[in-house]
């Protein structure tokens, strides 16, 4: 059973009007309210947090986990924070530490780069400035997904599912954690062989989504089942951020056991652009700073003097953003996931992430930090 403290942090607070008539959405473009006239087309939803003199408000939400969406990349949070509890718990310092998979499965994300040692510190900067998936892989088979779960349900996150790789293992090929090699400068410090099978949990309702699929060369008629697939609902993703930004706004228990040098490392590399890196390529330093930004920069506006400390995730259509925006003068954090596929095609990649998910997200977040917290009801 939660504590009384820790089901008052869970607990929705007031809603947030996005209604085109909405007293801050005055300043809106035209195009931003056509889209607010119907969010349910979008299945858009929102989740809202003023920060006033370094202390969180109560949340607001803008119908709160309304629909299932695809988190894709936003699960490489919470995982990498897993990640360095792990090593911290076991008095090892994830910045000398290499890491191989020697049984990782072909079906995950460029599985042999996977197979040899890296430094952890870049599986953790490719996993969340980059948005690499073999480095998801690598925080996945780390953990596995018995030790995912219950982390998630001490910190009172029971609505979690994280079961399945990126790659084209599925959550089926992934019931098995491949075993690890950990190792400093060469030597070795410890390992750990594959974990025991597991059974698959599925939704307690089907998930289905889309009218037809996409699988190869392939069209498959029908909606494409996600009932067991990855489940990170949009209301814990932000109270996550939050809870590693402001440790001291959250209960004890729904807080990462983080050193704070761990703490730091993550949300440095949250708030990093591409060309602030030390393990992307050349060409992948290249890419502009919103090139993995939505809220408040994702059109390629990025005010002066805004910072944006989050992550980002695009799947089948769903485009969702987990972000900590701050100016000279407000400061808020933002979460935003809604459905652009008009076509209804799964995997076919015609989505409206750029005619309409940027720019919609984008100016959300501008317009959501700028207001004053009187206008925010």
């Amino acid at each position: 059973m939660l504590s009384a403290p820790l089901l008052r942090a869970l607990e929705p607070a007031e809603s947030l009007d996005l209604s085109p008539a909405s007293a801050w959405l005055r300043g809106g473009s035209v195009q931003l309210k056509r889209w607010l006239a119907d969010p349910a087309a979008l299945q858009l939803q929102l989740c809202y947090t003023r920060v006033i003199d370094g202390k969180p408000q109560p949340t607001r939400y803008f119908r709160k986990d309304a629909h299932w969406f695809a988190a894709a990349s936003l699960v490489k949070l919470p995982l990498a924070a897993f990640v360095l509890e792990q090593l911290e718990a076991k008095g090892l310092d994830f910045r000398r530490l290499d890491i191989a998979f020697p049984d990782m499965p072909d079906c995950a994300e460029r599985a042999a780069e996977l197979r040899k040692p890296q430094p952890i510190a870049r599986v953790l900067e490719r996993a969340l400035v980059q948005s690499d998936d073999s480095s998801y892989c690598a925080l996945y088979d780390f953990l596995g997904p018995k030790l995912i779960e219950e982390r998630f349900a001490e910190l009172g996150d029971i609505g979690v599912r994280i079961q399945a790789r990126f790659g084209s293992c599925g959550p089926e090929g992934s019931r098995v954690a491949a075993g690890y090699v950990l190792s400093e400068n060469g030597k070795l410090v410890s390992v750990r062989p594959a974990l025991a099978s597991r059974p698959l949990k599925r939704s307690a309702a089907p998930i289905r989504v889309g009218k037809a699929w996409r699988s190869g060369n392939q069209l498959i008629q029908g909606a494409k089942d996600f009932s067991d697939s990855n489940t990170l609902p949009l209301s814990v993703a932000h109270r996550l951020l939050i809870a590693l930004s402001y440790p001291d706004a959250m209960p004890a228990a729904a807080r990462f056991n983080l050193s704070e040098t761990a703490r730091l490392e993550l949300l440095r590399l949250l708030r990093a652009a591409p060309a602030q890196t030390q393990y992307l390529s050349p060409a992948e330093q290249k890419q502009p700073p919103h090139a993995f930004r939505l809220l408040g920069a994702g059109d390629g506006r990025w005010p002066n003097g805004l910072q944006i400390c989050g992550k980002v995730g695009w799947a089948y259509g769903f485009l969702s953003d987990v972000a900590h925006l701050k100016d000279a003068e407000h400061e808020c954090f933002i979460s935003c996931a809604s459905y652009l596929n008009a076509d209804q095609v799964l995997n076919d990649g015609v989505y409206e992430y750029d005619s309409i998910g940027r720019p919609l997200m984008a100016e959300l977040g501008r317009l959501l930090l700028a207001q004053s917290p009187a206008l925010i009801k």
